[in-house]
């Protein structure tokens, strides 16, 4: 039996003006291959928080993903999310956005899952990121053979999209800190590593974590090779 992961879209707009969650949509075509996906959309539900913990309840899933914008989302998704983590202290709650992204300190605590990636565009009308990205040279596939391509599956992931607006240096920055904040934040979604383990993996990264100092975590990346750190933002939940 396949595990559920659920999609949660904060309520961002006034009834009637509606637009499909198109990050949420990019995300689950990238696991729907793996797991079964829902959606719950604040927008379309006057309580997504009842209607989260039901399903979550109803299809056994471990996992609920949810975008978070500044504003009319916030306001939302916070006080959802913490009655559905109170009914339902088990599921792993996931949020991306802009709000997270750009305010970690403000949400990252014990209980956060804390996943980066690198932006690719969304196929967004007036979008100005994209109109910015397909001047740089970016384009989205064209035929079906060049959609279902593995270097378009590997992109898809954004681990390592190679997008020209995207400097090697920067690059390298982001995975330096991406692999502190792993060690001193371990995944929940990873089984195999036990209290000891974790408890290791962020003392080495306490420093670093502290005084903010994440170039060259070389430690770092040879400790969460030997213990196969899993990466969930590319082997699922």
């Amino acid at each position: 039996m396949r595990q559920t992961i659920l999609f949660y879209n904060p309520i961002s707009t006034s009834p009637g003006k509606q637009r499909l969650p198109l990050s949420l949509l990019a995300v689950a075509a990238v696991v729907a291959e793996d797991y079964d996906v829902e959606f719950i959309d604040g927008n379309l539900i006057a309580d997504p928080a009842s209607h989260i913990i039901e399903r979550a309840r109803t299809t056994g899933a471990r996992l609920l993903a949810c975008t978070v914008m500044p504003g009319p989302q916030l306001r939302q998704a916070v006080p959802v999310c913490k009655q559905v983590k109170a009914a339902l202290p088990g599921l792993t709650i996931v949020w991306g956005g802009y709000f997270p992204t750009q305010h970690g300190e403000v949400v990252l605590n014990p209980a956060t899952e804390l996943i980066l990636y690198l932006y690719t565009p969304v196929p967004q009308e007036g979008s100005i990121l994209l109109d910015e990205a397909t001047r740089l040279g970016f384009r989205f596939p064209e035929t079906l053979d060049e959609w279902a391509s593995e270097a378009w599956a590997k992109f898809a992931l954004r681990r390592d999209p190679g997008v020209p607006w995207v400097r090697d240096k920067t690059r390298r920055r982001v995975r330096d800190f991406e692999v502190v904040i792993n060690a001193y934040y371990p995944t929940v979604t990873d089984l195999r590593l036990h209290g000891r383990m974790r408890h290791l993996l962020r003392g080495l990264s306490g420093w670093r974590y502290k005084l903010s100092w994440y170039d060259w975590p070389y430690e770092l990346k040879a400790l969460q090779r030997l213990v196969h750190y899993r990466r969930p933002e590319t082997t699922g939940f």
